[in-house]
């Protein structure tokens, strides 16, 4: 039986296509077509394979000649045809006399017109004005014939976008695959399969063999239980059922669909300058962070994408994500915390040729009703030959080292306290 047409879209605006279709053949050489091509097909990525061994391809050639501007008036050169010399001017009849400039003449007039000024009478008597394969081909004996035809299209694009619903202690994701077809073709009765992943598109024919599904599955399956399968590096996510994909159309489809994620939320800053500023301001950043993990009621890779974060009926705000494997942690930062402000301040600061010592003193102050967990990120510069560290953190505040450059404090402030505490480096170069 003739296979299933398949689709497999990669998310840099690039897809792999495998169509079907039987010929029969007379015997000797022979001229077959394939005309429903698409517009943005990459052509030296064309290749066809006929199932019978007695069917062999001498030539195959492309041909697309799409109407034109130049072919209309080309086509109404010397005939009668409709103008305006304006945009808000009534329609004349005149004759085209003239293509470069594009030169009219109406009662004995002549007009250099605007060519989207003109309706024209007349159509160019174009062939092959969509795109079309035509093969050469030896037939041995009279033959019937399955044609495998694979070649790659611009134009196809996915991107995946979630939304996040927060309660107190748990939220619920939904991922969806937004998928764009501006190739010039539509494809009806198509597996498809989205491939996330950072690709290389010279690596993608080697796929040939494994990038599709022969068979479409039941059409009564749920969409949210797409099931991802790893693949040289890659993800892919084969929609189980037969989609139509229009051209011009932009589709949603359903990927995933959890709920009971526990999260963290906190608020964060970050300090990258240790040069002599004396005082200045800290941004705090809320966060909203997840770990990707069977046992918090996730565990699948999530492709990149926009994630939008809603709490109570309100719009929370968005980040982008970037691909996120199976127990990696998840972190979308939402916007600026406005109850959170805080300073930090060089209270020491010795500089010299082989040495240096800098102490910077955080104060932050938590202006909410409620407990908020806050987080500074702190990186010194990567150089020196020896570095020290000693810090006032305790109590509520807690360290941890990320490595030998980068520590972390914690502190959860109660409603309306204030925390100060100094972090030291002693640098030796």
């Amino acid at each position: 039986p003739l296979l299933s047409n398949s689709i497999t879209i990669y998310n840099n605006n690039l897809a792999y296509v495998r169509e079907y279709k039987t010929y029969t053949l007379q015997q000797g050489l022979q001229t077959i077509e394939f005309k429903n091509l698409p517009k943005t097909v990459i052509v030296d990525s064309i290749s066809p394979v006929f199932s019978s061994k007695n069917v062999r391809l001498i030539s195959q050639n492309y041909t697309f000649n799409p109407l034109t501007l130049e072919h209309l008036l080309e086509a109404n050169l010397n005939k009668e045809i409709q103008f305006k010399y304006s945009d808000k001017s009534p329609l004349m009849d005149a004759k085209l006399i003239n293509l470069h400039p594009t030169v009219v003449e109406s009662s004995g007039s002549y007009y250099i017109a605007n060519p989207n000024n003109i309706v024209f009478k007349n159509l160019p008597k174009l062939k092959d004005i969509t795109p079309k394969l035509k093969w050469l081909v030896n037939a041995k004996s009279e033959t019937k014939t399955e044609l495998d035809l694979s070649y790659l299209i611009n134009q196809v694009n996915w991107s995946s976008n979630y939304t996040l619903v927060l309660d107190k202690e748990q939220l619920s994701l939904k991922a969806w695959a937004k998928i764009t077809n501006k190739s010039g073709k539509s494809y009806r009765d198509s597996n498809i399969s989205l491939v996330a992943g950072e690709l290389h598109s010279k690596r993608v024919m080697r796929g040939r063999n494994v990038l599709y599904k022969s068979q479409a599955m039941a059409l009564e399956a749920d969409a949210a239980m797409v099931t991802p399968k790893a693949m040289s590096g890659y993800y892919i996510y084969d929609i189980p059922y037969a989609i139509e994909l229009n051209n011009n159309e932009t589709k949603q489809i359903a990927l995933i669909d959890a709920s009971a994620v526990k999260y963290k939320r906190y608020a964060i800053a970050y300090n990258r300058n240790f040069n002599n500023y004396k005082e200045a301001q800290l941004a705090f950043s809320q966060v909203i962070e997840f770990t990707n993990s069977k046992e918090n009621s996730l565990g699948l890779p999530l492709p990149q994408g926009l994630v939008r974060v809603y709490e109570a009926n309100h719009y929370l705000g968005e980040d982008t994500i970037r691909n996120k494997a199976v127990d990696e942690k998840v972190k979308v930062n939402i916007g600026t915390l406005f109850d959170v402000t805080g300073i930090k301040k060089i209270s020491k600061f010795i500089s010299n040729n082989n040495y240096r010592d800098v102490a910077t003193t955080y104060t932050i102050n938590n202006r909410a009703k409620e407990v908020i967990t806050i987080k500074i990120n702190e990186a010194v510069q990567r150089y020196g030959k020896k570095i020290n560290f000693k810090s006032t953190c305790k109590g509520a505040c807690s360290i941890k080292k990320e490595n030998a450059f980068t520590r972390v404090y914690t502190i959860n402030l109660k409603p309306k306290q204030t925390y100060t505490f100094t972090s030291e480096y002693e640098i030796f170069y």
